[in-house]
C-alpha cells in the first residue's frame, strides 16, 4: 500500500513551479484544517445538549468531513511523495463515509421533517407560558400553602432529601420547614419518598407544634410530581377545634338524655331509630342494639300506628310530621299507648320535637309512663265528680230551707211588724239580710260547679263587645253610680262564650264593686304584653289590695275586705282562675291599698273548632 513502485511525486505535475505547488500546499492545507475544525465543533455541540434529537447524525457528518479533510491532506503529501495507494485508500474511506451518511441523511428527512417548526415551537412556549401563568394564579389564588419539591439523590441514585423549587404566597409565608418541624420533617421526606417510590398520592392529616405556639393541625396532600412532589398544605386547626367542640356538645348531649327522667328516642326522617336512652331500655325491655336501625313503631301497638298518624311514622316512611315539623305535645290531646317488649300495654305521653342537624332532619321523642298519673288522674277526676255532685245536691237542699226561713221572716215583717219593737224588727231584718247572702252565695257555688262541669265551645269572641254589654247591665242594674269604663277596640279570644261572659261579669263586677267608694270610679280593659307574650287586662282605680295577700285572691270563701266594707261570696276570683285554667291560660293581679287594682289574665291561641273537655 506504501509502495512507490517507480511512480513520481505528483509535484512533477506542476513543473515543479513553486507558485503553483504552494498554492495548492495552502489551499488543501487550509481545506484540511477546516474540516478537522468542523468535527471537532459537531461533537462538542452534540455532548453539550445531550437532549437534541437525532445527535447521531452529527457525529456522520464529523467521520464524513475528516474523512474529506485527509483526502486534501494526501493532496499535499502526494506533492512530494508519491504515496498514491494511501491516497486511494482514504478516498475509499471517505466514498464509504460519505454513502453511509448520504443514505442515513435521507433516511432522516422524514423524521426530522416531522419536527417542530420555529412557529411550532413559539406557539408551544406561548401555551406554555401561559399554562405557567394560570397555574401560578390558581397556586397564588389558592388558602392553602402550596410548595414543587424537588428530589435529592446520593451517588448512589437514592433519594435522601427533597428542595423546594416553587412556593405560592402562603407557602412563603410559611416554608415547609416552618409548616413541618423536628419529627414532623422527617415524617414529610418519607412521606415523599413513599409517593415517588410508589406513584400514588397521599392525604393526610397531622398534629405539629411550632415553637412557642399552640398546636396546629395540617392535612397534608401529596402527588408525585415528575423528578420531584407537589404539596398542599392546610391549616385546619379551627376545624379540629370545632369538632372537638362539637364532640363535646355531643357528649354533654347525650349526657343530658342519659340523665333525663323520659324515654328520649331520636329517629331519622324515615323513622328508624338512631338513639335511645338507658330509660328507653327500662321502659320499653329493649337493649340499645336491638332498637337501633329499627322503626319506632316497634314501640306503638298495632292501633296506634293509625292513631298517632300525623305525629309518629307510619309504614317505615315520613308523614306528614316531617313535611311540617313543630313541637308537638302528643300527650295534651291524645290518649297513646306504648308496647313492651313482652307485647303489654300501657299509657304514655309523648311530645315531639325536631332537630336540624348537619345530615338531616332528625325527631326528638320524649317518652313517658304516665299509667300511675293516670290511676291518680281517674281517681281524682272521680273524687271530683262526687264532690261536685255533692255540692250541687247540698246547694239545691239547703234552697228549701232557706227560702222557708226567708218566706217566715218576711210574714213577720209584713203581718206582725206593728207587734214587734225595735230590737225584733232589727233581728227579722238580719234574718233576711243572711238569707239574701246564703242565696247569692248558692248562686255562686252553682256557677263554680258549671264551670267545672261545662263542656268547652270554642269560637272567636269579640271580646270588646262582650265588655261593653257587661258594662251596660251593671250600669243598668245601678243606675245612680256614673262609672267610667273605656274599653279598648277590636279584642278578640278564642274562648267559650258562656265561660267568656262569666269572666268579664266577674272580673268587671269586682272592678264596680271595690270603686264604689272612689269620687271619680274608672274602669279600664284592654290588651297588654308581658315578659313578650299579650295578656287582657280589667284596670280599677278603687280600693285595691295589699300584695302581701296575693296568694288568697284567687281562693274560694277567702276576701280581703269584710263583708261590712264590700259585699261579695268570695266565689267570683276563684271563679275567673278556674274560667282561665279551662282554657289552658294564667290569671294574676297587682295593686296597692287605695290605689285600684288590675287583674291580668292570658288565654293560649286555639285553633277555633278545636274542643277539649277538662
Amino acid at each position: 500500500m506504501f509502495s512507490t513502485n517507480g511512480l513520481m511525486p505528483h509535484g512533477h505535475c506542476y513543473l515543479w513551479k513553486p507558485a503553483l505547488v504552494w498554492l495548492h500546499v495552502i489551499s488543501d492545507s487550509l481545506i484540511f484544517l477546516a474540516y478537522v475544525t468542523i468535527p471537532v465543533t459537531l461533537v462538542y455541540f452534540v455532548r453539550r445538549r445531550s437532549e437534541l434529537p437525532f445527535d447521531w447524525i452529527f457525529l456522520c457528518f464529523g467521520v464524513f468531513i475528516v474523512s474529506c479533510g485527509l483526502t486534501h491532506l494526501m493532496e499535499v503529501w502526494t506533492l512530494w511523495h508519491p504515496d498514491y495507494w494511501l491516497s486511494g485508500a482514504i478516498k475509499l474511506v471517505t466514498a464509504a463515509a460519505s454513502l453511509c451518511t448520504a443514505a442515513l441523511l435521507v433516511l432522516l428527512v422524514p423524521k426530522a421533517l416531522a419536527l417542530p417548526s420555529p412557529n411550532d415551537l413559539r406557539t408551544a412556549a406561548a401555551a406554555l407560558e401561559a399554562s405557567e401563568h394560570r397555574f401560578r394564579a390558581a397556586a397564588e389564588g389558592s388558602q392553602d400553602a402550596f410548595y414543587i419539591l424537588d428530589a435529592v439523590r446520593d451517588e448512589a441514585g437514592l433519594i435522601h432529601d427533597f428542595r423546594c423549587v416553587y412556593a405560592n404566597s402562603h407557602g412563603r409565608a410559611r416554608a415547609p420547614e416552618a409548616s413541618f418541624p423536628g419529627n414532623a420533617t422527617q415524617g414529610l421526606v418519607e412521606w415523599c419518598q413513599r409517593v415517588m417510590e410508589r406513584s400514588t398520592p397521599l392525604d393526610e392529616e397531622l398534629c405539629v407544634t411550632l415553637p412557642e405556639q399552640a398546636p396546629m393541625w395540617l392535612h397534608v396532600q401529596i402527588v408525585p410530581l415528575g423528578a420531584g412532589v407537589a404539596v398542599t398544605s392546610r391549616d385546619i386547626t379551627q376545624r379540629k377545634r370545632d369538632e372537638a367542640a362539637l364532640k363535646r356538645a355531643e357528649e354533654r348531649f347525650r349526657s343530658l338524655l342519659e340523665a333525663a327522667p323520659d324515654a328520649m328516642v331520636i329517629a331519622d326522617n324515615t323513622g328508624h331509630i338512631v338513639f335511645v336512652n338507658l330509660q328507653t331500655q327500662r321502659l320499653f325491655g329493649y337493649e340499645t342494639s336491638e332498637l337501633l336501625g329499627r322503626s319506632v313503631e316497634v314501640l306503638l301497638p298495632a292501633q296506634e300506628l293509625g292513631a298517632t298518624a300525623g305525629t309518629c311514622m307510619s309504614g317505615g316512611r315520613p308523614i306528614d310530621y316531617f313535611r311540617n315539623p313543630e313541637t308537638r305535645p302528643m300527650g295534651s290531646r291524645l290518649e297513646l299507648y306504648g308496647r313492651h317488649r313482652d307485647g303489654s300495654e300501657f299509657p304514655v305521653e309523648i311530645s315531639l320535637s325536631p332537630l336540624e342537624t348537619a345530615s338531616g332532619r332528625l325527631v326528638s321523642s320524649a317518652i313517658r309512663d304516665v299509667s300511675q298519673r293516670r290511676i291518680t288522674e281517674n281517681a281524682l277526676q272521680l273524687a271530683n265528680r262526687e264532690l261536685e255532685a255533692f255540692s250541687y245536691s247540698v246547694a239545691h237542699d239547703l234552697r228549701a230551707p232557706l227560702r222557708g226561713m226567708s218566706s217566715f221572716a218576711k210574714v213577720l215583717a209584713t203581718d206582725h211588724g206593728a207587734a214587734l219593737d225595735a230590737d225584733a224588727r232589727d233581728c227579722v231584718d238580719e234574718i233576711l239580710g243572711n238569707a239574701r247572702a246564703m242565696g247569692k252565695l248558692i248562686d255562686a257555688l252553682l256557677s263554680l260547679s258549671r264551670v267545672t262541669r261545662s263542656e268547652l265551645r270554642l269560637e272567636t269572641v269579640d271580646v270588646s263587645a262582650l265588655v261593653r254589654s257587661v258594662a251596660d247591665e251593671l250600669a243598668r242594674a245601678e243606675p245612680q253610680r256614673h262609672v267610667r269604663v273605656d274599653v279598648e277596640p277590636n279584642l278578640s279570644a278564642t274562648m267559650d262564650l258562656v265561660l267568656a261572659y262569666t269572666l268579664f261579669n266577674n272580673l268587671l263586677g269586682n272592678a264596680w264593686k271595690f270603686s264604689a267608694r272612689v269620687a271619680h270610679p274608672h274602669i279600664t280593659v284592654g290588651l297588654t304584653t308581658h315578659l313578650g307574650l299579650s295578656a287582657f287586662y280589667v284596670r280599677d282605680n278603687g280600693a285595691g289590695f295589699d300584695e302581701a295577700f296575693t296568694n288568697k285572691l284567687f281562693a274560694p270563701f277567702q276576701r280581703l275586705h269584710s263583708a261590712e266594707e264590700f259585699e261579695g261570696t268570695g266565689i267570683g276570683l276563684a271563679t275567673v282562675r278556674r274560667i282561665v285554667h279551662r282554657h289552658g291560660g294564667e290569671v294574676w293581679a297587682h295593686g296597692q291599698p287605695g290605689a285600684g287594682a288590675t287583674f291580668y289574665f292570658r288565654i293560649p291561641v286555639h285553633s277555633v273548632d278545636s274542643q277539649s273537655a277538662a
